[in-house]
């Protein structure tokens, strides 16, 4: 039969190879005990400290240092078509430092820029952008540092279809009706604005396409008569995660006809 021995640990090896055999009490010369006892005290308090520390080093104790987290960054939401709000936001980064948000275009082989960012006192950044006109498909968006040129943390994402409008009217005065289609919408909620104000909804959608019309409004824009645009904005949670934009022209009103008698 096999027996397996175990080795005691170093610490308790240790503390056993150092203890003081143990002895029969004999009866020590007159003032010899004291002396004893004053020559192994230090002695046995060495010991103890010893053992204690191997004990605490075998037990894990002290633990070991925390290690911070890598940088990372987060984006939301995963998926938009251009022209949509992104909100970004990072950790784990150098403390009041510039960093340059970057966006690649495959297969375009260079980067867009997403303007610069500015952590603070804990490393942290959140901010707003727009989505710019990137072709459809997975992307990488990344921070990079200014100085190497290094990227510091990446995060994927998808780049939707862009939104496309259509207007049945690209001119007309005030009071002239406008049909208009909105493909590749996202469900959620569409809204219409003429001159940088609302002018149809928010109306709830569905994906695909929606179509409908509204009429030119008289109070912009200002002057009557300029050039001026008109936008489809596809929101969820009133978060926009898509935007088209077409040119309209605006016409002054025709003028009153005059009667003569």
């Amino acid at each position: 039969m096999l027996t397996s021995h175990m080795q005691p640990p170093l610490s308790e090896s240790l503390c056993r190879a150092n203890a003081p055999a143990r002895r029969h009490r004999t009866s020590p010369p007159h003032g010899s005990h004291a002396k004893a006892k004053r020559a192994i005290k230090p002695k046995l308090s060495w010991l103890a400290v010893l053992c204690l520390v191997l004990a605490l080093m075998a037990s894990g104790y002290p633990p070991a240092l925390a290690q911070s987290p890598p940088p990372a960054l987060y984006v939301f939401p995963t998926q938009a078509a251009p022209g949509a709000d992104l909100y970004l936001s990072a950790f784990g980064l150098d403390s009041g430092v510039q960093y340059q948000l970057v966006i690649d275009n495959p297969p375009d082989p260079g980067l867009y820029s997403l303007d610069f960012v500015q952590t603070d006192r804990n490393g942290q950044f959140q901010v707003a952008r727009t989505l710019p006109a990137l072709s459809p498909g997975l992307h990488l968006i990344s921070v990079v540092g200014l100085v190497d040129g290094g990227i510091l943390a990446s995060a994927p994402f998808e780049v939707l279809p862009p939104l496309d409008l259509a207007l049945s009217h690209t001119s007309g005065a005030p009071g002239t009706p406008v049909d208009f289609t909105v493909n590749n919408l996202l469900t959620g909620t569409l809204r219409l604005d003429y001159a940088g104000l609302p002018v149809l909804g928010p109306l709830a959608v569905g994906a695909g396409s929606s179509s409908g019309n509204f009429t030119l409004p008289g109070d912009r824009p200002d002057p009557l008569g300029d050039l001026t645009s008109v936008t489809a904005l596809n929101l969820v949670d009133n978060r926009v995660v898509g935007k088209a934009e077409a040119s309209f022209q605006s016409q002054e009103p025709s003028p009153s006809p005059t009667y003569s008698l």
